[in-house]
């Protein structure tokens, strides 16, 4: 869409935590984030319009991009917020995907990106799930060995983080 030059603030919050065991942590983070996102203004004394969603599926995180976002123009801001389980283990296309319910399936990263790169505007992803950071690769498929190379250089940085703190405070091992 073209410019009006309101800069409207849209929040997008997904919580996915109906699994089993419940993981009511998710619920709590959009609650927070919510929380948060009121308690600051945009430029122009510019606030947020927030959209909340829980435990809902691929079909559903789709949707809720286009109703939360659909009025969204270039100098809009619009955040999407996602709390779940993710895939930190596999490589290529599965890479990160998200763990969504009801189905126990999954919503891959590049469909996600194809989601929200329909959005006008500015768009800031936060992704909270083991594995989010696959959602940095343009690419997937060709990429497993530079994706395993990127995940043990992320492994050796978290153990040298580890092992300053661990030098101030012995009570930390890992």
């Amino acid at each position: 869409g073209k410019k009006d030059g309101k800069g409207t603030y849209r929040a997008l919050l997904i919580g996915e935590e109906a699994f089993n065991p419940i993981c009511t942590r998710n619920r709590g983070d959009v609650t927070l984030m919510n929380k948060m996102l009121k308690s600051v203004k945009g430029p122009k004394d510019g606030k947020w319009t927030i959209t909340q969603k829980f435990d809902i599926n691929n079909a559903g995180v789709k949707s809720a991009i286009k109703s939360a976002f659909n009025k969204a123009d270039e100098d809009d801001v619009s955040l999407f917020f996602i709390a779940t389980h993710g895939d930190a283990d596999s490589y290529g296309e599965y890479a990160g995907a998200l763990a969504m319910i009801p189905e126990g399936g999954f919503l891959l990263m590049s469909e996600l990106a194809a989601a929200l790169k329909e959005v006008p505007g500015k768009v800031i992803v936060v992704i909270e799930s083991c594995g989010s950071g696959a959602a940095v690769f343009s690419t997937y498929g060709e990429q497993n060995a530079a994706n395993a190379a990127l995940r043990n250089a992320a492994k050796a940085f978290d153990q040298s983080v580890i092992d300053a703190f661990a030098a101030v405070d012995d009570g930390i091992v890992e």
